[in-house]
């Protein structure tokens, strides 16, 4: 869990069950400070709702992604067309084996159950891992993806994970240069 004077995030416990026939099923989420209810809201459930984790943590704009030297990617910092990035998500679904509810992620790693594609700048990157992202909550996946190399240079490149019929949402983007001629 997380909170701020702006934001609270949590990890939605595994005890909730999804709505396998995604008919809109919906559960209650309190938020309390000292014991008291500070706000309430209604959240839809569902087997499958992949997001990448962005900077701005409102789920849009520069997807949080690291180069493989650990510095975070930017406009003032992008990752070479044809390098990997590690990205974070969240909303994978069932995991094998299975994830439990508060647990830092250790070997063996669970891996999403569904099939994961990672699309950049329409093209089709190169998935070199997905699944728990160690040292960290249970529920958080990681992603160690490479740029396909043909990626044009921009600073706002789209990027999209697929997991099984789910889609992140569009508007996630990374900083990509050109490739390095060889």
């Amino acid at each position: 869990m997380f909170t701020s004077k702006t934001q609270a995030s949590a990890v939605v416990p595994s005890i909730v069950p999804p709505d396998p026939l995604n008919r809109n099923r919906r559960v209650p989420v309190e938020v309390e400070r000292h014991g008291v209810v500070v706000g309430a809201r209604t959240v839809r459930v569902t087997d499958l709702q992949p997001a990448l984790f962005t900077l701005a943590g409102n789920g849009s704009g520069t997807a949080v992604a690291l180069h493989v030297n650990g510095s975070v990617n930017s406009a003032d910092s992008p990752a070479v067309a044809g390098s990997i990035v590690v990205l974070y998500a969240t909303g994978f679904g069932s995991t094998d084996p299975p994830s439990f509810d508060g647990v830092v992620a250790s070997a063996p790693f669970p891996r999403p159950k569904s099939p994961v594609s990672v699309v950049i700048a329409g093209r089709p990157a190169e998935v070199l891992y997905v699944g728990s992202a160690p040292g960290l909550v249970a529920g958080l996946i990681q992603l160690n993806v490479r740029i396909p190399v043909e990626t044009e240079a921009n600073p706002i490149t789209p990027i999209v994970v697929n997991v099984g019929s789910a889609t992140s949402p569009p508007d996630v983007t990374l900083a990509v240069r050109a490739a390095i001629p060889q």
